[in-house]
């Protein structure tokens, strides 16, 4: 899952990907087909929406990998599937997680 806190402070869901094989150990650069892409905050497609964020002051961009004990079960079809419905379904099945924080700060 990958959230966005621009620099106006209100964290935005910018995309998450469900259903990863377990067997999974890597992702290569510009990888596609793995899983299955959610819906982003940025509109309901099911596709890689890139952050977007406006305005000046940094902006802190996390990527998050949850390791679970089971599958989840989602409420909705996987393509449908929204950050927060994720965080929901998976809240009792996390074993553990990871994240990656960045930070950019747009040139003036």
């Amino acid at each position: 899952m990958m959230t966005t806190l621009p620099g106006d402070g209100r964290p935005s869901g910018t995309g998450c990907s469900t259903a990863i094989p377990a067997s999974s150990t890597g992702l290569a650069k510009n990888s596609s087909g793995v899983g299955s892409l959610g819906v982003g905050s940025d509109g309901p497609q099911a596709a890689y929406q890139p952050p977007c964020s406006q305005g000046p002051g940094a902006k802190l961009y996390t990527f998050t990998l949850y390791a679970l004990s089971v599958s989840p079960s989602l409420p909705v079809a996987a393509t449908q599937v929204t950050g927060a419905a994720l965080t929901s379904a998976i809240a009792n099945i996390t074993l553990g997680s990871a994240s990656l924080k960045l930070s950019y700060t747009r040139p003036q």
